[in-house]
């Protein structure tokens, strides 16, 4: 059996097939884009410019089974590259949380999760930023500046 590339994600064994989980590529939730260039939800549903690290993120906090596909193009838009898995059914075709019974709701509840991931994602970086240097500490040997001797 032939498995695809995974990076991230699933654990899977010899048992699972991801093949059969349903695949989101993160143009299918883009508020920018017409229904004919591959948009799954409806506009008011979506989301501005969704990367592929937003859904995985956001797919893995719906606490179902995830894999990253890096290798992967969209075919409708060769260079947006990357694609996302999700085991949405157990192996009796039954969904695995009740409440995302179908790939429509399940593009749905991530691109609900989205804008609050943008927003703890800033937070982060903003926190980050604010932190001030390392401070040396007594031991450190405090920078010199002195020019270096040409030859004699």
């Amino acid at each position: 059996m032939n498995r695809p590339t995974i990076v991230f994600g699933a654990n899977y064994g010899p048992d699972v097939d991801p093949r059969r989980w349903v695949v989101i590529y993160p143009p299918y939730i883009d508020k920018n884009r017409k229904e004919k260039e591959g948009r799954k939800i409806a506009k008011e549903k979506c989301v501005e410019k969704p990367n592929m690290k937003e859904v995985f993120d956001c797919a893995t906090l719906l606490r179902l089974q995830t894999a990253l596909e890096l290798d992967k193009a969209y075919c409708r838009d060769y260079w947006q590259r990357g694609r996302i898995r999700v085991r949405l059914f157990d192996d009796d075709g039954k969904p695995i949380r009740p409440d995302i019974a179908n790939r429509r709701t399940l593009y749905s509840k991530v691109a609900e999760l989205i804008p609050e991931h943008r927003r703890q994602v800033e937070s982060k970086k903003a926190k980050s930023a604010k932190k001030p240097a390392a401070k040396q500490g007594k031991g450190a040997p405090a920078p010199t500046k002195k020019k270096k001797k040409g030859k004699r």
